[in-house]
């Protein structure tokens, strides 16, 4: 019993942590981080809103509208109303200008906010005003480039010390293969692969270090984490990613899959999707409270915008379409021609492999169970398909998970080393 009510404890400490921090940002002067958000401005209104930084690669496509909509809700956050400031998490938008001049104009001549984001927490604004102290919009992109390359690294390199080489291999892979090395250069990118990152660093210690019984508050918590940061980009790595790492290191120790691993991996998700569904609820309930207006109309507008829409595609079509323009990013299918050669040919010596070494006496329950995880993402694409055919240049970056997946269990299937 004691066990069970730890998560709702902890529930309210994390969703008053977060509040805290983010009234926190609110009440830094505008003053003190005009210069390196002017800096920034003028960074963001030096390309459009969206460009390719390998032209006609969409894996390289940079979504630079989500960041200044995100800077000019972390500039326009107002001390004097700080909590419904907050809840409302507006900004200027001119619907005759792009959002890179909006925020510039926004700016330039102090114009008030004009159009509500009440839908998310937007977390990540509390992070970039408290940032812009420090640093400006490049200097935010650098700083996360070095965090993310050094936590990819500390991560293998305890992979491959703690004695889980294929682990190692497979967040190589899937790093690569969702050409992570573009993440940095959009914050809307960064903060669930940062934070998939952290997750799994924290999952490993735990399972390693005889802390087991930590992991599934862990995932709780991330869920809430990512329900705070995130703008709906790659949620499902915060869970699919270290689940597969914990997952393996459990089989491993036990020598095969079994019930147990099975409840735990859906118990895990279960979890996560709790922490990540009643972290959204809990702001609505708060801006309900706080600003005495029901904010379930504006919801309720987006989510039937992520789930459906009409570009001429039949349903099926639709649903099927957004999960092929997923996969199509995956490197190197997405690097024209040669790419899609170069990927087809990789796929054929994968299943070579598989066909002349594979193992008479593998764990087909733990391969399934890997592949159920690695999954998810797809079934995400499939679920909110309108947002994942639009948004196909990043939402495909979840497939992360999905590599890893099929990577371990390629390493399980196959007797060759």
């Amino acid at each position: 019993m004691r066990k069970v009510l730890i998560f709702p404890a902890v529930f309210v400490a994390v969703i008053a942590l977060m509040l805290g921090f983010s009234l926190a940002a609110v009440y830094v002067p505008r003053e003190k981080i005009r210069s390196n958000m002017e800096r920034s401005a003028g960074l963001l209104t030096e390309r459009q809103v969206f460009f390719d930084v390998l032209e006609g690669i969409p894996s390289s496509k940079i979504d630079r509208y989500a960041d200044s909509i995100l800077l000019s809700i972390a500039w326009q956050y107002d001390s004097n109303d700080p909590l419904r400031s907050l809840m409302w998490s507006s900004y200027y938008n001119n619907p005759l200008a792009n959002e890179n001049d909006n925020f510039k104009t926004s700016l330039d001549k102090d114009l008030p906010a004009n159009t509500q984001y009440l839908r998310y927490w937007h977390g990540s604004a509390a992070i970039v005003r408290f940032l812009h102290l420090f640093l400006d919009l490049k200097g935010i992109y650098i700083f996360h480039g070095i965090l993310l390359a050094l936590l990819t690294l500390a991560l293998c390199l305890m992979l491959f010390k703690k004695g889980f080489p294929p682990l190692c291999v497979g967040v190589t892979i899937s790093m690569v293969s969702v050409a992570a090395w573009f993440v940095p250069l959009s914050l809307e990118y960064t903060w669930t692969f940062l934070l998939m990152l952290v997750i799994s660093v924290i999952a490993l210690l735990f399972e390693t270090g005889n802390h087991s019984e930590l992991t599934l508050l862990l995932l709780f918590t991330g869920g809430m984490v990512t329900a705070y940061l995130d703008f709906l980009t790659t949620e499902t790595l915060t869970l699919c990613f270290p689940l597969i790492i914990v997952l393996f290191i459990r089989i491993k120790k036990a020598g095969a899959c079994n019930k147990e691993h099975r409840n735990f991996a859906c118990i895990s998700a279960l979890l996560w999707g709790a922490g990540y569904v009643l972290t959204w609820v809990t702001k609505w309930l708060l801006a309900a409270i706080i600003l005495k207006e029901n904010p379930l109309p504006y919801v309720m507008e987006h989510i039937e915008e992520r789930v459906s829409g009409n570009i001429g595609l039949s349903p099926m079509g639709y649903i099927a379409g957004a999960v092929i323009r997923n996969l199509s990013c995956l490197f190197p299918f997405g690097f024209g021609i040669a790419g899609v050669i170069a990927g087809v040919i990789l796929v054929l010596y994968v299943m070579y492999v598989l066909y002349v070494y594979r193992k008479k006496d593998a764990d087909r329950g733990a391969v399934l169970l890997f592949l159920a995880v690695g999954i998810l993402p797809i079934f995400r694409f499939m679920v909110l398909h309108n947002h994942s055919f639009l948004h196909y240049f990043f939402t495909y970056r979840a497939l992360a998970a999905t590599l890893l997946s099929i990577t371990v269990s390629v390493f399980l299937v196959s007797s060759r080393k």
